[in-house]
């Protein structure tokens, strides 16, 4: 006869049951959402791999200075067929994804992050994600890439370009930007060119105009003068390169490459002693006033002749900031060093004959940019630029 189970036996069934799915259905539950995961994971890093391609495709939209990041959206990837026009799904959530790629440039590479949210609003503030940036969307109507959104910034060359429309030329007396053969140089005595930058004073020495890059020059001379006994190779050598470097070891964005040049004694002429700078270099975060960069800086037609001639002083703001001050340049005889006397001419002393403070000098890269710029005033107070 057959019989059937008791409520007991049901009850350990269930039981049973229920233990086992206490047991399991986390462990489903958890494998089902690391698949999840792991399925966006590689999905986002398609999207990105696709916006990298896109970026090679089209990199006359990426900022050449590399100081704003750009956004794409998915729907300028769809419409230029770097996608399908199928709706891309959050296999976490369902949702239809429609954010956009962030485009960055640091450490000599770029990197793409999708980000997910609707970049194209020009209320939406980015700041979270990027400093300055442009937005760029697809317009289905017009079938052009369209920018939709930005708060992007210029290089801090150009601002100070415009900021100095009225360039001097050779021949010229009054002071401001002169623009020369190869560089824009600041003459005179009173000139706009007061610098803040990395929390530092400077002036801008001159904005070269093959790369753009500017060299600045502190507008404090150091106290921690060279001993007497200091030889002039070990100055050029170890002096640059442990030093002061020490003293702005926490700067980005500073190239590295300096020129330092034997100049002769019976050397003469502003141009003999820019080749001398250039078939000579040393590579140092920091580097020194030249005697061409101080050449230069003179309104004075004789200095373009005869950078050891007493009229380079004249209206020489370089010489108006260290007129209390012997200072050192970056050059040598091989023997001997030039320096700047407290009467701003330039002159040849023993490498032993005494002590001469120095000021630091940087060249800042193309990628730097104008965070404040105030064109009516410049001085030791109040800075016509602060780059950042």
């Amino acid at each position: 006869m057959k019989r059937g189970f008791t409520l007991v036996e049901l009850l350990c069934v269930i039981v049973i049951i229920a233990i086992i799915s206490l047991i399991t259905f986390p462990k489903i539950t958890r494998h089902i959402n690391n698949a999840r995961e792991e399925l966006y994971i590689t999905q986002i890093k398609n999207i990105e791999k696709i916006g990298e391609r896109w970026a090679l495709d089209n990199a006359d939209y990426l900022d050449k200075y590399h100081i704003n990041d750009t956004f794409i959206t998915l729907n300028l990837l769809r419409g230029q067929k770097y996608l399908e026009y199928d709706d891309i799904l959050n296999p976490k959530t369902k949702d239809v994804m429609e954010g956009c790629i962030l485009i960055n440039y640091s450490d000599n590479k770029y990197s793409y992050e999708y980000v997910d949210i609707d970049c194209t609003l020009s209320a939406n503030d980015l700041s979270e994600y990027s400093d300055s940036y442009v937005v760029y969307d697809y317009d289905d109507d017009s079938y052009e890439v369209v920018k939709t959104n930005e708060k992007a910034n210029t290089p801090a060359y150009q601002d100070i370009l415009n900021n100095n429309s009225n360039l001097r030329v050779l021949g010229e007396r009054e002071d401001g930007l002169y623009e020369l053969e190869d560089e824009y140089v600041f003459r005179g005595n009173n000139v706009n060119n007061y610098v803040k930058y990395e929390g530092k004073d400077w002036r801008i020495l001159s904005i070269d105009k093959n790369d753009y890059s500017m060299k600045l020059i502190s507008t404090t001379i150091d106290l921690s003068t060279l001993s007497s006994n200091t030889a002039v190779s070990d100055f050029t050598k170890t002096t640059l390169q442990n030093s002061l470097v020490e003293k702005i070891s926490e700067y980005k964005k500073i190239n590295d490459k300096w020129n330092n040049g034997i100049i002769n004694n019976s050397s003469s002429g502003v141009l003999n002693v820019k080749n001398l700078l250039k078939n000579n270099s040393i590579v140092s975060k920091v580097g020194l006033l030249s005697i061409y960069d101080y050449a230069i800086a003179s309104t004075d037609g004789n200095c373009e002749n005869d950078f050891k001639n007493v009229a380079c002083k004249n209206n020489n703001y370089i010489a108006n900031m260290y007129s209390k001050n012997d200072f050192w340049t970056m050059n040598t005889d091989g023997s001997k060093f030039w320096y700047v006397d407290s009467n701003n001419e330039l002159k040849l002393d023993d490498s032993d004959a005494g002590l001469h403070h120095y000021s630091m000098v940087i060249k800042v890269p193309i990628n730097v940019y104008c965070d404040n710029i105030d064109t009516a005033t410049g001085s030791s107070s109040q800075f016509a630029y602060e780059l950042k």
